[in-house]
């Protein structure tokens, strides 16, 4: 008897994003891939993307394209509840540092965020949300 297998995509569809929560409210798209060092090369052409509240301010979360499921993975194992240390920081854990939450998502998942709805680790929320973040590449 063959095992059971579901040919069906999971709900959210491929998960070749990664959605960081926690991060420093002064991070930069830089310190983000100091933060994610050799992984840095996986990340799409304006891959990166800041999430900013109602007022416009940083919200902690950033979300980034991945060149693959496979490497997204990878890059959340590794760097996932690391510390990231604010600018002018690299390496100290000083007044800035959060333990930064990496996990895969998918690009259904960061779209809705990005459009002003939320996730949980349970539930998808909509709402309304003036802005959303920016995508930029990052350095060659």
């Amino acid at each position: 008897m063959l095992p059971s297998v579901s040919l069906l995509p999971s709900p959210g569809g491929v998960r070749d994003c990664l959605r960081l929560r926690g991060l420093p409210y002064t991070a930069t798209i830089e310190d983000i891939l100091a933060f994610l060092g050799e992984y840095t090369h996986d990340i799409r052409p304006h891959g990166v993307h800041m999430v900013v509240n109602q007022q416009g301010r940083p919200s902690g979360d950033c979300f980034i394209q991945m060149r693959s499921a496979e490497r997204a993975f990878s890059a959340s194992q590794r760097v996932h509840k690391q510390v990231m240390s604010g600018p002018g920081q690299a390496g100290k854990r000083g007044v800035n540092s959060r333990y930064v939450e990496v996990f895969p998502c998918s690009a259904e998942e960061m779209g809705l965020v990005l459009m002003g709805g939320s996730l949980s680790h349970t539930h998808i929320h909509t709402h309304t949300r003036t802005r959303s973040g920016t995508g930029l590449s990052p350095p060659p």
